[in-house]
C-alpha cells in the first residue's frame, strides 16, 4: 500500500514538473518528465494522453501511436485517449482511420459523450460527410446547448448544404456564446459577401484572421471576395490558400511533386499542369495555359478524360493527358507541377492581362458540320438556340437553377428551334413542357455531356445562340465563342466569383453577355422581363460564331 502511495505521489510530482516545464516553453524537458511518470504508471490515462500529444507535436508521431494504439481499450473509460489517438491517426492516415477509433469507442460505451461526438463531427466534416457531421452536432447541442464550437461547425455545414438561413442562425448563436469562434466568423463573412456587403465581409474575415492569422479557409474566402471585385493581385494570393483548406476544395492531382515557381523559366524536366474543381473551372483555366509557351516551359496538361480530346485539338504546343488510374508523372519526365488555378497569379494579374479573343477552344469540325446539318432539318430556317437551366452543385445549384417550365417565355419566341444542352436525364421535364405548354425542346440522344464533352462541344459550336444559367454548358459556349446569354441572380451563392459583382461582360469569355436579376427578382421573373430584348439579340450577328 505504501509503495502504491509513493508511486502516486511520484507521478503527481512529475506531472506538475512536466506541466511547469511545458508552460516555460521547454517541451523536451516536459516530455522527459512525462516519460518518467509513464514508466512508473503505464496505465495512467492523463500521463499517457499528454505524453502522446507532446510526442506528436514534437514530430515523434510513430512513438505516440505506439503508446496510444495498445491503450484503445482503456479509452473506452477515458474518451480523451480516443481523441488523442484520433488526432495522431488523422495526421498519419487521414480522417477515415481517425474516425474508426472514435466509432469503436462509441460502440463500446453505449452512450454518446459530447467530446467524442464533436470529434466525430469534425472528422465527418473533413470527409464531406456533412449530413453525418450534422447529426452528431445536433446531439451535441441537445446535450449541451451552450457548446459554441458545435453551433459554429453547424453554421459551416449549413453553408455547404446551401441552407443560408440556418447558417446565419447557427453562426449568430455561436458568436453570442463565444465571440472568438473563427468558423462562425467565416460563416458570417461568407453570408455578408453573398449579400453584396463587401465591407461587412472584410470585417468578419479580419476578425477571424486576427484570432487565427494562418487560417486557410478565411484566407481563401477573402481571396474569392477580392477576385469577385476584380482585385486580382490580392485575390489570387488568397485563392492559393485553397490547397490547405480542410475539407479540400477539390481533389489533389499534384502526385506529391514539387511545385513549379514562376522564377523557374525552364525547369529541369517537364511541367505538369493539373485541372481542378469542376468541368467549368477546367475549361475556364485552360484559357490561361497556352500563355505558358512564351515562358519556354514544356507543359503537360492533366485533365478530366472527357476534356482531353478537345484540349488536345485546341491548345497547340501543349501535351494533354486525361486523368487515368495508373498515370505516372515520372514516366512522362515530369519533375514539377502547378494547379491550373494557380496560373492566374502568374498570367492574369489584372484585367488588362486577359486577352481579347472570340474563342480559344475548337470543336471537331467534322462533328460540327454533322450537327449543323442534322439540326437544320429540325430548324427549317429558324435560328438554332441551345438552352440549359440547371446546376447540380450541392451547395450552390439551387441558387442558380431554373425549372424547364420557367423558360417557357423563351421557348415561345418565334423564329427559333431550341436544342437541349442540359446534362442529365431530362426526359420527364421535356415531356411535361410539351404536355403543359405545348412547347418543343429537341433532345439529341447522340449527345451525353456526362460521357462525351467532345460531342457537346461540337453540338454547341453548331448553334447560333445559347441561353443558360451558370453551369458547364455556359463555360463551353464561352470558350467556343458562341454568343450566349448567361442568366444570373442579382447576388449571392449563385453568382460565382469569376462572374464578378456587376456589369454585363466577363474577361473570361468575350461572347458571354451576363444578365443579372434585379434586387429581389427571381431568375424566373428575369426570364420574363428579358424577352423584350431577345429578338434584337437574336438578330444581331456582329458577334462571330465559332467554327
Amino acid at each position: 500500500m505504501n509503495d502504491a502511495r509513493e508511486d502516486a505521489a511520484a507521478v503527481e510530482k512529475l506531472w506538475l514538473e512536466a506541466k511547469s516545464a511545458r508552460l516555460a516553453g521547454n517541451l523536451a524537458a516536459s516530455t522527459a518528465l512525462l516519460r518518467e511518470a509513464s514508466a512508473i504508471a503505464p496505465g495512467n490515462p492523463h500521463v499517457l494522453r499528454q505524453l502522446a500529444l507532446q510526442l506528436r507535436h514534437g514530430g515523434a508521431l510513430q512513438e505516440a501511436l505506439a503508446l496510444l494504439e495498445p491503450a484503445l481499450p482503456l479509452a473506452i473509460e477515458h474518451p480523451e485517449l480516443a481523441l488523442a489517438l484520433a488526432d495522431c491517426l488523422l495526421q498519419q492516415s487521414g480522417p477515415r482511420a481517425a474516425l474508426s477509433a472514435l466509432d469503436y469507442v462509441l460502440r463500446q460505451r453505449g452512450d454518446q459523450p459530447v467530446e467524442l461526438l464533436l470529434g466525430t463531427a469534425r472528422l465527418h466534416y473533413m470527409q464531406h460527410d456533412f449530413l453525418q457531421a450534422e447529426a452528431a452536432l445536433r446531439e451535441v447541442v441537445r446535450q449541451s446547448p451552450q457548446r459554441a464550437e458545435a453551433w459554429a461547425l453547424l453554421s459551416a455545414i449549413a453553408i455547404e448544404l446551401g441552407r443560408d438561413e440556418e447558417a446565419g442562425t447557427a453562426s449568430r448563436l455561436a458568436l453570442k456564446m463565444d465571440p472568438k469562434q473563427v468558423i462562425a466568423l467565416g460563416t458570417k463573412g461568407q453570408l455578408a459577401a453573398e449579400a453584396g456587403d463587401s465591407d461587412a465581409a472584410r470585417q468578419f474575415y479580419g476578425r477571424a484572421l486576427a484570432l487565427e492569422p494562418d487560417n486557410p479557409r478565411i484566407h481563401y474566402m477573402l481571396g474569392l471576395l477580392d477576385l469577385s471585385l476584380g482585385n486580382y493581385v490580392e485575390g489570387w494570393r488568397g485563392f492559393a490558400w485553397r490547397h490547405r483548406v480542410t475539407p479540400r476544395i477539390s481533389a489533389d492531382f499534384s502526385y506529391g511533386l514539387p511545385a513549379w515557381r514562376p522564377e523557374e523559366t525552364a525547369p529541369q524536366g517537364r511541367l505538369m499542369i493539373w485541372g481542378e474543381q469542376g468541368i467549368g473551372d477546367e475549361i475556364m483555366f485552360a484559357g490561361i495555359v497556352s500563355g505558358l509557351l512564351v515562358r519556354e516551359v514544356r507543359p503537360l496538361l492533366l485533365t478530366d478524360p472527357r476534356l482531353a480530346p478537345l484540349f488536345s485539338r485546341s491548345l497547340p504546343g501543349i501535351d494533354v493527358a486525361g486523368r487515368q488510374p495508373g498515370f505516372m508523372p515520372k514516366a512522362e519526365g515530369i519533375t514539377r507541377q502547378i494547379a491550373a488555378g494557380d496560373l492566374g497569379a502568374l498570367m492574369r494579374p489584372d484585367r488588362m492581362a486577359f486577352p481579347q479573343r472570340g474563342r480559344y477552344l475548337a470543336a471537331d469540325p467534322a462533328r460540327v458540320r454533322y450537327f449543323r446539318a442534322k439540326y437544320a432539318a429540325l430548324a427549317r430556317g429558324n435560328k438554332l438556340v441551345g438552352i440549359a437551366w440547371r446546376s447540380t452543385n450541392a451547395a450552390q445549384g439551387s441558387y442558380k437553377s431554373l425549372t424547364l417550365g420557367d423558360l417557357a417565355p423563351l421557348l415561345r419566341q418565334p423564329g427559333c428551334c431550341f436544342i437541349n444542352l442540359q446534362y442529365g436525364n431530362n426526359a420527364a421535364e421535356i415531356a411535361a413542357l410539351r404536355e403543359t405548354h405545348g412547347l418543343v425542346l429537341h433532345h439529341d440522344d447522340e449527345v451525353d455531356p456526362l460521357r462525351s464533352l467532345e460531342d457537346q462541344a461540337a453540338q454547341i459550336a453548331a448553334l447560333e445562340r445559347v441561353v443558360s444559367t451558370s453551369n458547364s454548358a455556359v463555360h463551353l459556349a464561352g470558350a467556343l465563342g458562341v454568343p450566349t446569354w448567361l442568366l444570373l441572380p442579382h447576388s449571392g451563392r449563385g453568382v460565382q466569383w469569376y462572374w464578378g459583382r456587376e456589369g454585363a461582360e466577363t474577361p473570361w469569355y468575350s461572347s458571354l453577355r451576363l444578365l443579372r436579376s434585379l434586387p429581389n427578382e427571381t431568375l424566373a421573373v428575369q426570364v420574363q422581363r428579358r424577352m423584350a430584348e431577345f429578338p434584337a439579340w437574336l438578330a444581331d450577328f456582329r458577334a462571330v460564331t465559332a467554327n
